[in-house]
């Protein structure tokens, strides 16, 4: 298994248990697969570099993890 950093960004407008659900929804995906999180961290809220659909703030979350291609494509997807 290979190691891997992944950030995501949330819509600015959830709250902070939605933000709670999603991170303990992307460790459960990461488990399921068979692999282990070395660190997660909520960043919180962020101005964008740029606007992305028509937003310019979010949240940010970090996750540094080992797992195999199959749990990165479930990620992305």
């Amino acid at each position: 298994m290979k190691e891997y950093e992944t950030t995501y960004i949330l819509q600015p407008t959830l709250t902070d248990a939605d933000v709670k659900n999603s991170i303990e929804r992307t460790t459960a995906l990461i488990t399921r697969h068979s692999g282990h999180i070395f660190r997660t961290q909520s960043l919180g809220k962020k101005t964008l570099a740029y606007r992305i659909q028509k937003q310019s703030k979010g949240f940010y979350v970090f996750f540094d993890y080992c797992g195999d291609n199959t749990t990165v494509t479930e990620l992305e997807r």
